[in-house]
C-alpha cells in the first residue's frame, strides 16, 4: 500500500470541505441543530458518505480518464450536460464567493463594524486581486486552513469544558435552522451532496497520476478528520447554544475561551475566508476567459459588476445566506452526483462481468 498516495488523497478530500463556511459552525448548526443531539447521527451519515463518495469519483475518473466533472456527467459530451455542469459550477464558485463576502461582515460585526464595511472590505480586496491578475495569493491563504482545522478543534474541545453560561445570548440575537430540510435523513443527503459536488472537480484532477490502490483508502481516511471537526463544532454549539445565534459561532466560543484563543481564530479566519474567495473569483475568471471574454477591459468590468451584485447579496447576512443558499445547492446538486454514481456502478458491473467471462 502506498502511504504517500493514501495521504496525498486524504488531504486532498479534507481541503475540498473545509473553509471558513464550514468551520465557522453555522453551517453544521443550520442543517442539524434542530434535530438536537440526535444530529450527531445524520453528521455521522453525511461524512461516511463523503469518504465513500471520493472513493467511487477517484475510481471511476481513473478508470475513465476523465480530466473534468462534465466527463464523469457526460462521456460522450453532450452539449447540454456539458454547459449543464459548467454552469452550476460556475454558480457553486459565486456562491462561495457571495457567502466569504457575508463571512467578512460578520467577523467584522463581531468586533463592532458594521456589517456593510466588512462586506465591501472583502469585495474591494477581492477584485483588486483579480485585476492584479496575483492568483498565487490563493495558495498562500490555503496554508491558513489546515491550521484553523487544528485550532477550531482545539477551541470546541477546550469551550465543553467551560460553564454553560459562558457563552451570553447576543442582543437581539436568534437561534435559527434552515426551513428547507423536513426530515434528518434529507438534511444528511443535502448535506452530502452540497459539499461533495463542489469536491468532485479537484478529485478528478487528483486522480490524475495516483496509483489505484491507494486512492479508496486515502478518500476513506478523510472521513476521520472531517467527522472529528464536524462533530466537535457541532457538540461545542449544543453545549453552548447561545453561541448559534451568532452568525459566527466559532467566534462566540473562541471569545468565551479567552482573548489569545479569539484573535488566533479571527485571524485564521479571515485566511479562510480569503482563500475561499480568491479561489472561487479566480475560477469564474478562468471560466469567463474559456468562453471568450479575453479583452481585460470587458473581464474587469464583468468582475466589478459581479461584485457588485455579491456586496448588495452579502448584506442579507452570512447566517440567513447559509440556512438557504447550501441547501438549495445541495438539492441541485442531486442530478449530476446521481448521474456518476449511477455510471460508475455500471462501469463496475461490467468490469466484474469481463473478468467472471474471462475466468
Amino acid at each position: 500500500m502506498d502511504l504517500k498516495t493514501i495521504y496525498r488523497i486524504a488531504a486532498t478530500a479534507v481541503a475540498c470541505v473545509i473553509g471558513a463556511g464550514f468551520v465557522s459552525g453555522q453551517e453544521v448548526w443550520q442543517f442539524f441543530g434542530a434535530y438536537g443531539w440526535f444530529g450527531i447521527l445524520p453528521i455521522a451519515i453525511a461524512v461516511t458518505l463523503f469518504g465513500t463518495g471520493a472513493a467511487v469519483v477517484l475510481w471511476y475518473a481513473h478508470e475513465t480518464d476523465a480530466d473534468s466533472m462534465e466527463v464523469l456527467v457526460s462521456p460522450t459530451g453532450h452539449p447540454v450536460a456539458k454547459w449543464g455542469v459548467v454552469a452550476f459550477e460556475n454558480i457553486l464558485h459565486y456562491a462561495f464567493y457571495v457567502l466569504m463576502a457575508a463571512a467578512t461582515g460578520a467577523l467584522g460585526v463581531s468586533y463592532g463594524l458594521p456589517n456593510w464595511v466588512g462586506v465591501l472590505f472583502f469585495c474591494v480586496v477581492s477584485t483588486t486581486v483579480s485585476m492584479l491578475g496575483i492568483k498565487g495569493l490563493a495558495k498562500v491563504f490555503g496554508w491558513m486552513v489546515p491550521i484553523l482545522t487544528v485550532a477550531v478543534i482545539g477551541v470546541a474541545v477546550y469551550s465543553m469544558t467551560l460553564g454553560a453560561d459562558a457563552v451570553p445570548m447576543p442582543e437581539g440575537g436568534q437561534m435559527t435552522t434552515s426551513a428547507m430540510l423536513p426530515h434528518w435523513t434529507i438534511a444528511a443527503l443535502v448535506y452530502f451532496c452540497f459539499n461533495f459536488v463542489g469536491s468532485v472537480p479537484i478529485l478528478v484532477a487528483a486522480a490524475k497520476g495516483e496509483k489505484t490502490r491507494g486512492m479508496p483508502v486515502g478518500a476513506l481516511c478523510a472521513i476521520l478528520p472531517l467527522g472529528a471537526l464536524a462533530l466537535m463544532l457541532f457538540c461545542a454549539v449544543m453545549v453552548h447554544p447561545n453561541s448559534a445565534a451568532e452568525n459566527l459561532p466559532m467566534m462566540a466560543l473562541a471569545r468565551a475561551c479567552g482573548p489569545v484563543f479569539e484573535y488566533a481564530c479571527a485571524f485564521l479566519m479571515l485566511g479562510g475566508i480569503f482563500s475561499t474567495g480568491f479561489s472561487s473569483q479566480g475560477s469564474i475568471n478562468n471560466y469567463m476567459e474559456e468562453l471568450g471574454l479575453k479583452n481585460k477591459k470587458l473581464l474587469l468590468l464583468a468582475t466589478i459588476a459581479l461584485s457588485a451584485i455579491a456586496f448588495v447579496v452579502a448584506l442579507l447576512g452570512f447566517k440567513d445566506l447559509i440556512g438557504t443558499v447550501y441547501p438549495v445547492l445541495g438539492y441541485i446538486g442531486i442530478l449530476p452526483l446521481t448521474i456518476i454514481f449511477v455510471r460508475a456502478a455500471a462501469l463496475f458491473w461490467r468490469k466484474c462481468k469481463q473478468k467472471r467471462e474471462k475466468k
